[in-house]
């Protein structure tokens, strides 16, 4: 009875510990890596993290409004880009004339990274700008991104 015991105790200790591994491997993935920014006036929040669907240096940015949620549906973007050291990576290569995003019908289509390799950005300067209007006065933000998770 008591080997019984014993032995129904290792196998349910290796189980826990097989599955607590698993668990903190599985949130490694995830937030593997990352990196965020605040506009200093504090209304846009720009992210560059890890696609979940693809391997773990594939990573993708959006920028958010993080402002106050009544000027939403008066705030539209006009400019997005993303530059690694000061050169063009991607976005928006001129500014558009036509109002791009509308942030109230197009709340998550503000990616200014579709599809980013996360070497590209190691110990490089990383900086999202973004060009926008707000009740018709026209505003320019830059964003610097940080590091947060390795």
């Amino acid at each position: 009875m008591t080997r019984k015991r014993l032995f129904l105790f290792i196998l349910t200790a290796v189980l826990l510990v097989a599955v607590a591994g698993w668990k903190i491997y599985d949130y490694r993935q995830w937030k593997y890596p990352r990196w965020e920014g605040i506009s200093k006036d504090g209304n846009w929040k720009a992210i560059i993290a890890k696609d979940r669907n693809a391997s773990p240096l594939n990573v993708f940015g959006n920028a958010y409004w993080v402002g106050d949620k009544k000027d939403l549906n008066k705030t539209f973007l006009t400019f997005v880009q993303f530059r690694v050291d000061g050169k063009y990576y991607t976005g928006d290569k001129k500014e558009k004339i036509e109002k791009r995003h509308q942030l109230i019908t197009n709340p998550d289509n503000m990616g200014f990274l579709d599809f980013g390799d996360a070497e590209d950005f190691k110990n490089k300067e990383l900086i999202v700008e973004l060009h926008w209007t707000k009740e018709g006065e026209e505003k320019n933000t830059k964003i610097e991104l940080k590091k947060v998770v390795d």
